[in-house]
């Protein structure tokens, strides 16, 4: 019997076609457009930053930077030799005739930076900048939609006027390939495949990255320069603090927590920003806790992933109280840093660990019933350790991290061959 494998069809949960371009008469390197909608320590633009890095690396990609919005990201860029563009952009967004302006400029900027440099393939990244998507479209340059959003278009779109969110639904249509962080991502999106133009990269270049920095970093150094003692039980949790990142979770089940644990207990919230909304709300709920309370739980601002490896290496448990997730970066580095986790179980985590194996679930909002699965892993040291233990594992199941860079290049190459 022969077994054939045809390249357009795409194997994840059901067969789907999945057209694909040759690369062979293309001549390289590839010069790339990336957009980014922030130049900052969150999720999306540090994923971006991973891969450009690791393709730039490579040499068959020139990975170029662009967005509207400077940030520190631009240093670790420019220090790696990649090119970085802040478009120029002086329009006041005060309504909404402000925004489309805004996008409008941008578009404009685009066309100026591409009569300059003639790029062979756009990528956007996030449904934020779904016009770069359109002006790529009208320039005839074919396009990388790298998404990680886990909400419907419909739903993310909806601060546009209607004619204007049919416009970005529309774009789904458009690029050569829509890449989604993880099959629940590209099912939610489903609907909009009418071209048969999506897959799913999983990126775990955060994890291998990580893994690295805090292999010299032993437990006791990294605890003892938080100041937290032997005795205690660190938990962390890591990300932009946000309504969708829902840290109130963690501390008002910090607050429910008999006072045999919580002061035992040293709870560290990494990615503050206070002059955000909801940065603001959480300090108003910490101020409003006793002082014995208070004094467990630290805000640490945002910070470059090279900072951070200290946190995960002196951490027992990780916790994750996100409502909505694509595929977390913060679980990957937690799962790389053997942390049992105890998380949401939004759909993008759920193909990441596994319940029982390495982490436990807790429901949205049920800030008690959190408080209830920490009382248990403290209880439980050899349940603590054997999630410990199976964590790196888990996260190895899910492929090795060079993967991303080189399906991210392959489809890079078939793009710009169309």
């Amino acid at each position: 019997m022969i077994n054939s494998y045809s390249p357009n069809l795409l194997l994840s949960n059901d067969f789907m076609i999945n057209t694909r371009n040759s690369s062979s008469s293309r001549s390289f390197p590839i010069r790339t457009l990336m957009y980014s909608h922030a130049l900052n320590y969150t999720g999306a633009p540090l994923a971006l930053l991973d891969l450009s890095v690791g393709l730039f690396e490579r040499k068959n990609i020139i990975p170029v930077i662009v967005s509207s919005e400077d940030g520190p990201l631009r240093q670790i860029y420019e220090q790696k030799g990649i090119q970085v563009f802040i478009l120029q952009n002086n329009t006041n967004i005060k309504d909404y005739i402000g925004y489309i302006e805004h996008i409008e400029n941008i578009k404009q900027e685009l066309s100026k930076l591409n009569k300059e440099l003639s790029f062979d393939v756009i990528c956007a990244n996030t449904l934020n900048p779904f016009f770069v998507i359109d002006w790529a479209y009208q320039q005839k340059i074919p396009s990388i939609w790298m998404v990680h959003e886990n909400r419907l278009g419909q739903f993310y779109f909806n601060y546009l006027a209607d004619q204007d969110a049919a416009k970005a639904l529309k774009c789904f249509g458009y690029p050569y390939r829509v890449i989604f962080a993880s099959y629940s991502s590209q099912k939610l999106f489903s609907s909009g495949n009418t071209k048969m133009n999506s897959t799913v990269i999983y990126n775990l270049l955060a994890a291998a990255n990580l893994s690295e920095e805090i292999t010299s970093a032993s437990k006791q150094q990294a605890r003892s320069s938080l100041g937290v003692q032997p005795d205690e039980i660190m938990l962390l949790n890591v990300g932009a603090v946000a309504e969708h990142k829902n840290q109130e979770d963690l501390i008002k089940a910090i607050a429910y927590l008999p006072k045999k644990y919580s002061k035992i207990i040293k709870c560290f919230i990494v990615g503050y920003m206070e002059e955000v909304p909801y940065g603001k709300k959480i300090k108003q709920i910490i101020s409003g806790l006793p002082e014995h309370l208070r004094e467990r739980i630290n805000l640490i601002p945002t910070m470059p992933s090279s900072a951070i490896g200290c946190y995960y290496a002196a951490s027992d448990i990780y916790i994750c109280t996100s409502k909505e997730e694509s595929f977390s970066r913060v679980i990957l580095e937690a799962m790389a840093c053997s942390l049992p986790i105890i998380t949401t179980p939004i759909e993008g985590i759920k193909e990441q660990v596994i319940e029982r194996v390495n982490s436990v679930f807790y429901n949205i909002g049920d800030f008690k019933g959190l408080a209830e699965k920490i009382i248990y892993l403290i209880e439980n040291g050899d349940v603590m350790k054997t999630f410990s233990e199976n964590s790196k594992s888990v996260l190895q199941r899910l492929g090795a991290p060079e993967e991303a860079v080189l399906n991210y290049e392959r489809i890079l190459k078939e793009a710009a061959s169309v």
